[in-house]
């Protein structure tokens, strides 16, 4: 384990957030749900950050940002990207909420199927998973207790933080999509970077709150 923990992490990337499109989310999500006023101006707070992971605040009935370490073959790496976490609990008693979000999510990968190609999908359903190609979420992991995931990996202890902030800003479009129900128009242009992909799994507990 490297010297990092996640409050360190979350703390690093709510500064530098500032710079980013992502820095804006929690104004665009107030846009969006006509919250009456602004929750937060940070992506992650404590109320949404474990030693494990952490989601964006407010994000546990949203396609949530999300970032966890994971302990692969080659060692301890951060995940950054977006997911769904259909695990139930006390701000999440149904997954109903999110039925309609993944068809969205869907709708989006179909209409731009290269748009995260050098970025990778990975679920988690009694185990987790190998990594594959973004796609359309099937049915039987519309479920509860599934976690799917959509997004990149660094390792733990060379983390390049305007390269996780630049990932954020290119899930945006999809994120505002999902939660617009459908009503805000994707951007389609984004730039493709190479992706290096490394198999494998690991031991995971999906992230609730």
């Amino acid at each position: 384990m490297t010297g990092k923990n996640m409050d360190s992490i979350v703390s690093e990337i709510n500064s530098l957030a500032k710079t980013h499109p992502i820095g804006t989310l929690q104004e665009i999500r107030m846009e969006l749900k006509g919250l009456q006023r602004l929750p937060t101006r940070s992506i992650f707070t404590s109320q949404t950050t474990s030693e494990e992971w952490a989601f964006h605040h407010g994000g546990r009935q949203e396609l949530q940002f999300n970032i966890g370490i994971e302990r692969l073959g080659g060692g301890d790496e951060l995940r950054y990207g977006v997911a769904f976490s259909l695990e139930t609990s006390q701000t999440l008693p149904k997954i109903d909420v999110l039925i309609p979000k993944v068809r969205l999510f869907n709708d989006f990968m179909q209409l731009y199927p290269e748009q995260y190609a050098d970025m990778r999908m990975w679920h988690y359903y009694g185990q987790r998973s190998t990594d594959y190609m973004p796609a359309s979420i099937p049915p039987e992991l519309v479920t509860q207790g599934a976690f799917i995931f959509l997004g990149k990996r660094q390792p733990l202890e060379r983390l390049d933080y305007e390269a996780l902030l630049d990932c954020f800003d290119r899930l945006l479009p999809l994120y505002k999509y999902v939660e617009s129900g459908g009503t805000l128009e994707p951007i389609p242009a984004v730039t493709v970077v190479p992706f290096e992909f490394r198999p494998g799994s690991a031991r995971r507990t999906p992230s609730v709150s």
